[in-house]
């Protein structure tokens, strides 16, 4: 128990290193390329918005929460502030997608040419190891919870098999697991061609379609534990990310396969941007919370998760390299 809490520690210290990383290689990268006003906009907003929300949810993991539950055990003027305030962010970064998806100077487009970026290519690596990952803690827990299951069926009729495997979380785990392994070869051929900068990767049409499955999958995982939506545990700020997540790689796998667009560039900063805030206000409290010393008060379903922070990493290198401003003629 003792290594392998020490190896999931490993791997978030090694994915904050990378982090930092990441964004000096981004940052050099772009001094190149001129950005638009609206993108100027987008990422302003990103940037003045995740210190914000990533402070009022430490907080609330350090004061407010259940230990072990992780439901408010009270409440006070955090709670309102954060959820206005994470309302106010995704009504601003989805009206403004939308409402200019077609303005002359202001419209976001996807590009599909080849684009050399170490950045991305580390992301993008990073991202298929934690998928991998995520591999041996799905096959860890079917083995964990297989006599658990297999004593339901015995007890139930035959006919609630399919309930019980969904009741237990094993065929879901199964189902991610499955998902996981051509999820993370895709993302393993994506950082290679952006290492290399010679082609895009595009021609992979079946590969890139198994990141939004592995994405319902990992939903429906979710869902096999208790949540509220009033009382806002740990697990809704997880399906939050997963339903942004979900919504930016459906569009995202249109867009870079060539296949039935229509003009959908709009949907990868209107999703993206919310979907790597919350994976960030997820992940980096959770890590907080470790290195403070209180990872007991953590919630078993929903741990500091390294995959949380190479999604959010996979997600911005994504809008920061091959989304960038066109003018419309």
């Amino acid at each position: 128990m003792n290594k392998a809490l020490s190896g999931e520690k490993q791997l978030q210290y090694s994915a904050i290193c990378g982090i930092v990383l990441c964004l000096i290689d981004i940052g050099g990268a772009m001094k190149k390329y001129r950005r638009t006003f609206i993108e100027k906009i987008f990422w302003g907003a990103f940037i003045a918005a995740l210190p914000v929300v990533v402070l009022l949810r430490s907080h609330q993991l350090d004061k407010l929460l259940e230990p072990g539950d992780g439901f408010y055990a009270s409440r006070d003027w955090s709670v309102t502030a954060l959820s206005v305030l994470s309302v106010l962010f995704i009504a601003a970064f989805m009206g403004l997608s939308y409402f200019t998806r077609n303005a002359k100077q202001a419209a976001l487009r996807y590009s599909r040419k080849p684009v050399k970026s170490r950045a991305t290519a580390i992301v993008s690596i990073a991202l298929a190891v934690c998928l991998l990952w995520d591999v041996k803690v799905c096959v860890s827990f079917l083995l964990e919870h297989l006599d658990e299951v297999v004593l339901e069926i015995n007890k139930s009729d035959a006919n609630n098999l399919f309930t019980v495997l969904m009741k237990t979380g094993l065929l879901p785990r199964l189902l991610e697991a499955v998902t996981a392994f051509p999820a993370a070869i895709f993302a393993l051929g994506f950082g290679i061609v952006h290492w290399r900068g010679k082609s895009s990767f595009t021609k992979r049409r079946l590969l890139q379609l198994f990141l939004p499955l592995w994405l319902v999958m990992r939903t429906i995982f979710r869902f096999t534990h208790t949540l509220s939506f009033l009382r806002v545990s740990e697990l809704f700020y997880d399906l939050l990310v997963l339903a942004f997540l979900l919504v930016f790689f459906m569009a995202f796998t249109q867009l870079h396969s060539g296949v039935n667009e229509n003009d959908n560039d709009w949907m990868l900063p209107a999703f993206g941007f919310p979907a790597a805030l919350f994976a960030l206000l997820c992940f980096v409290p959770r890590v907080l919370m470790i290195i403070l010393g209180k990872s007991e008060d953590l919630t078993a379903p929903a741990p500091a998760d390294p995959i949380d922070l190479t999604l959010a990493l996979f997600v911005l290198s994504i809008l920061r390299v091959r989304v960038r401003g066109r003018v419309i003629k």
